[in-house]
C-alpha cells in the first residue's frame, strides 16, 4: 500500500511600510513555508497587483516569477513558480511597487502545490496599507522624488528583517527571543 505525501503550506504577505504617501515605493514581502509533514512539490504562489499600485521589480530566494501584463503593458499578475519545498523549508519573494493614488490598498496572495495540502485555510493571506496624500511642503526636508527606475527598489530591507511566524520563530524556524532585528530597533 502506497501512502500519498502530505504537506501544509503557509503563505504570508507583509508590506514594509504603512501608512505611505502617493508616489512612494512599497515592498511587499511574501513568504511561503511548507510545515510538512512531507515535502511539497510544484509550489506556486499567486499575486495580482492591486489597483492603486504599479509593479516596479521583484526579487526571489528561489524559483522563477512569471509576469502577466495588461493591454497597456502594465504588470498585473505574478505567478511565482517556487518549485519544491522540503519539510520546514521557506522561500521569499519581495515585490516592489509604487503607490499611485490615495486610499486603502488590499494585497492578496495565495499558494498551492501538487502535493495534497492538509490545511488549506492558511494558503491565503492579505495585507493592507493606507496611502495618504503627498505633503506639498517643499521645504519639509524629505526627498519626494518619485523616479520610476529600478533604483527605487529599497535595498535597506533584507529577508532577515521580517518575521513571518506568529509564534516567535524567525524565517528559519529559530527562536527569536532576543535576536530578531525588530527587537533591536
Amino acid at each position: 500500500v502506497s501512502v500519498s505525501p502530505l504537506c501544509d503550506l503557509v503563505v504570508k504577505i507583509i508590506p514594509d511600510k504603512d501608512p505611505t504617501t502617493v508616489g512612494e515605493t512599497v515592498n511587499w514581502i511574501i513568504n511561503v513555508t511548507n510545515i510538512g509533514p512531507d515535502n511539497a512539490s510544484d509550489v506556486n504562489v499567486f499575486n495580482s497587483i492591486p489597483e492603486g499600485l504599479e509593479y516596479v521589480i521583484h526579487e526571489s530566494s528561489k524559483g522563477e516569477v512569471v509576469n502577466t501584463a495588461d493591454d497597456d503593458g502594465n504588470i498585473v499578475d505574478l505567478t511565482w513558480k517556487v518549485g519544491d519545498l522540503e519539510n520546514k523549508e521557506s522561500a521569499f519573494l519581495i515585490i516592489s511597487t509604487k503607490t499611485l493614488e490615495e486610499g486603502i490598498v488590499l494585497n492578496n496572495v495565495t499558494a498551492d502545490s501538487s502535493t495534497k495540502d492538509i490545511n488549506e485555510s492558511n494558503n491565503f493571506d492579505s495585507s493592507k496599507i493606507e496611502v495618504v496624500p503627498l505633503n506639498d511642503d517643499s521645504d519639509d526636508g524629505q526627498n519626494n522624488d518619485s523616479d520610476d527606475s529600478q533604483d527605487d527598489f529599497d535595498d535597506d530591507y533584507t529577508l532577515d528583517d521580517y518575521n513571518f511566524f506568529d509564534d516567535g520563530r524567525n524565517n528559519s524556524g529559530d527562536d527569536l527571543e532576543n535576536d530578531h532585528p525588530s527587537k533591536n530597533k
